[in-house]
């Protein structure tokens, strides 16, 4: 089959998945193996007390399991690590979300001192949406939604 020429302009060519084969994770893989076989019909009967909920729960379930049948230090550990690596997924997602939010919900009408005839534009861009009180702006960065970060937004 030949492509159109403006099918083989617009066309990529993209590279094959690589091969993920690590040597030491394989061997890794083979001891867990081994150490879990005996326990599988243990493990079918586990429901770990999970520290997150949906998603994030159904992604740990396992990791919890293998840490509660290795005992000792390692269910304390692995749960501690799913909150802090779900909490830091949980800020990403938000700050990817505002990011992407609609521009026209991003961009503040420009108020007119002098009313609708006339006057300069009010100082601050970002003042109306750091005085909504559900809107998460003032969380934004560091220091809340400031005009540079604002600005900043609209030319994404």
């Amino acid at each position: 089959m030949t492509l159109s020429s403006t099918a083989a302009v617009r066309t990529r060519t993209i590279a094959p998945f690589r091969s993920r084969s690590v040597p030491e994770l394989n061997a890794l893989r083979d001891r867990l193996t081994a150490w879990l076989a005996p326990l599988r019909s243990t493990a079918e009967g586990l429901v770990p007390q999970m520290p997150v909920e949906d998603r994030a729960a159904d992604t740990w379930d396992p990791l919890e399991i293998v840490a509660d049948l290795a005992g000792g230090h390692w269910p304390s550990r692995s749960r501690a690590a799913c909150l802090a690596m779900t909490r830091n997924e949980v800020v990403q997602d938000e700050q990817t979300r505002l990011k992407r939010q609609p521009t026209a919900a991003r961009r503040p009408p420009r108020v007119r001192a002098g009313g609708p005839q006339g006057g300069s534009a009010q100082p601050g861009p970002a003042r109306p949406l750091l005085q909504d009180a559900e809107a998460p702006w003032s969380e934004y960065g560091t220091k809340g939604l400031n005009a540079y970060h604002l600005a900043n937004s609209w030319r994404a």
